[in-house]
């Protein structure tokens, strides 16, 4: 009895890590678009984009991914920064380009037809 009780909570202890970690690989995945999403609204800090992602993954990435990842768009020509002095500090803000518009419209198109495909196989 004792031993079903512990393989009982080993797969749930167990099962949830995968499951975390299924979650997490596909937020990483999503991360790009995600950042592009976020800057479509309006002009975003580094910071203000981590948390932004935190509110709505519940995931905290932390600057060494972030930050690559937003010099990686830049340097693409998807998004620029513009930076701005707040106090005593220099804070960059970021922001979609045209072409950064132009190629966020294709992958929120594709993610789209995609996912709506995949809810309709669950449902």
């Amino acid at each position: 009895m004792i031993c079903k009780t512990i393989n009982v909570l080993e797969n749930k202890i167990f099962g949830m890590k995968k499951k975390d970690a299924l979650i997490r690989a596909t937020a990483n995945g999503l991360l790009r678009p995600m950042v592009m999403w976020i800057l479509s609204k309006k002009a975003h800090s580094g910071y203000s984009i981590m948390k932004e992602i935190r509110r709505i993954t519940g995931i905290n990435y932390h600057a060494g991914i972030i930050y690559p990842l937003l010099y990686s768009l830049e340097g693409e020509g998807l998004i620029t920064g513009r930076w701005r002095t707040s106090g005593r500090r220099n804070i960059k803000d970021y922001s979609l380009t045209p072409e950064g518009i132009s190629a966020f419209k294709m992958i929120r198109k594709f993610l789209s037809s995609s996912l709506r495909e995949m809810h309709d196989l669950v449902e």
